[in-house]
């Protein structure tokens, strides 16, 4: 079924070749103002990520001509947001959110709007293994190393929670169209509460996890748990340690919410003054007892590395909040 929706695709995008790439990045920006660092991000992608699909689902307002070309370079297939058709859950959603749409410009409102585009996207071009990536997200692996162990353990959803209320969706995977319509459905479900894409994601995971549809990704070593425990500065404690280094000796590799790259680079200077050293307050680790180190790949590019006593891990993404993508490119 998988392999049939693939070819699929390429047909729908009047490709002149056959190929079939194993998984596909899509990014969603919403909104009149093109992010710079946007640019960084999808560069840093197409470098580890040489042949697979990259998307940019964007407003036509900001697909200019200088855009197309910029992207035309890193191979982007820019999809107008207009273009593609809302599904049901998608028109039902902006009916009941209370999500505000003037405050900082909509924000909230867009972060969780881009999981109602995401199925409208993965219904409408049959997309499947599709990894979704934030704007502010620097990515240090080839997804076709990962693919099938996404595959073996995420039939559904793969996720990055840092503390068991809240998941922070820098990097997600969905297995197909299915697991993109559970997440708009949950996404309408919660539309009147108010809460905001993080909380309604980690609702989503804590609804759905016996039933093998939504897992976590790996953000901390196991040896790290054992010497420390896990518990945030707020106060936040977990039921389950296990979730947080879950298949990561399969991975051989973390995943990073956003704790990591706060430390490395800062954070938002809307949200405050940004300076590297910053410890999220809500993260179940402390990233400052860690070493980070950057080694270069065989193919010379710079990759960071997690290490605690003995134990060593790639860091997959840093989601360099601080928005200085370009201090963090390999």
């Amino acid at each position: 079924m998988k392999l049939l929706k693939r070819i699929m695709v390429f047909f729908m995008f009047g490709l002149t070749f056959f190929y079939i790439y194993p998984y596909a990045i899509v990014f969603v920006h919403i909104g009149k103002n093109f992010p710079s660092y946007l640019f960084y991000s999808i560069k840093q992608a197409r470098l580890f990520n040489k042949s697979c699909d990259i998307y940019l689902l964007i407003n036509r307002k900001v697909n200019t001509a200088s855009l197309n070309e910029k992207f035309k370079y890193y191979s982007v297939n820019i999809v107008e947001l207009e273009s593609i058709a809302k599904t049901r859950e998608h028109i039902a959603f902006l009916k009941e959110t209370t999500l505000n749409k003037i405050s900082m410009g909509g924000f909230w409102l867009y972060t969780s709007e881009r999981f109602l585009y995401l199925n409208d996207f993965a219904k409408q071009f049959e997309i499947v293994d599709m990894i979704h990536l934030e704007s502010d997200n620097m990515i240090y692996v080839d997804f076709e190393e990962l693919i099938a162990i996404f595959q073996q353990y995420y039939p559904g959803l793969g996720l990055v929670l840092d503390n068991d209320v809240r998941c922070i969706p820098g990097i997600v995977f969905f297995a197909d169209s299915d697991s993109t319509e559970k997440v708009a459905q949950c996404f309408l479900h919660y539309a009147s509460s108010g809460k905001n894409d993080m909380q309604v994601l980690a609702k989503y995971y804590q609804e759905k996890k016996e039933a093998n549809v939504a897992d976590t990704l790996p953000i901390i070593m196991p040896a790290y748990i054992e010497y420390f425990g896990l518990s945030s500065r707020a106060g936040h404690k977990t039921t389950d340690p296990a979730r947080y280094c879950n298949h990561i000796e399969d991975f051989k590799s973390i995943f990073d919410g956003a704790a990591l790259g706060q430390y490395l680079g800062g954070i938002d200077p809307r949200n405050g003054h940004s300076k590297p050293g910053f410890i999220n307050e809500s993260c179940l680790f402390n990233p400052s007892k860690l070493k980070i180190v950057w080694e270069r790949d065989t193919e010379g590019r710079k990759v960071p590395f997690a290490i605690f006593n003995e134990a060593c891990y790639r860091i997959n993404n840093l989601h360099i909040h601080s928005k200085k993508l370009n201090q963090f490119s390999s």
